[in-house]
């Protein structure tokens, strides 16, 4: 069975996921999958969803921080039963409203797809992954030699382009062994 898109021209970003509800009122306990430490804060909409295709929008009441989780009381929902069912639901919001970032800081989907090229043009594949480590990410590159790992840093990545949707980078020794 095919999903129907609920809302095809909107791209949603996932920023947390509902945990449970919480107290008798209707709020939701909901976990921050966002770097952004403040990011439920200010929300009026709310979109929520098994998945992000099947997001539908909420207005948003009030939300405040609990500890390491989320307080979220929504407009239009004041009991128990009301929420139970939006629980193991994601929350996303559309892709406009994330934060801009730092210069040289990018949102990993954009830069999963992108090719990767040497600075003398050699193609060494596509970026299929961004791992986060402690000290610094890799992109994790599939091509026609097998996967590649690069680390996130000044001294193998040179440009990043989104134009060409290319990363340029100075290839490590052994990279595909």
């Amino acid at each position: 069975m095919p999903v129907i898109r609920r809302y095809p021209k909107l791209r949603f970003v996932c920023i947390g996921k509902v945990l449970r509800p919480q107290g008798t009122a209707g709020a939701l306990r909901v976990a921050n999958y966002s770097d952004l430490e403040d990011r439920f804060t200010g929300l009026k909409v709310i979109y929520l969803g098994p998945v992000e295709a099947l997001a539908a929008p909420y207005p948003v009441e009030e939300a405040r921080k609990a500890g390491k989780h989320w307080i979220v009381t929504l407009t239009e929902k004041s009991s128990i039963e009301e929420v139970e069912d939006l629980c193991g639901y994601y929350c996303f919001l559309p892709e406009g409203q994330r934060e801009s970032l730092e210069k040289d800081h990018y949102y990993v989907e954009e830069l999963i797809g992108m090719q990767v090229r040497t600075a003398g043009g050699e193609s060494l594949g596509e970026v299929t992954e961004v791992r986060q480590n402690p000290a610094n990410d890799l992109l994790i590159v599939e091509g026609s030699q097998g996967q590649g790992q690069i680390p996130m840093v000044e001294a193998f990545i040179r440009q990043i382009d989104f134009e060409t949707h290319t990363v340029v980078v100075t290839p490590i020794e052994g990279l595909f062994e």
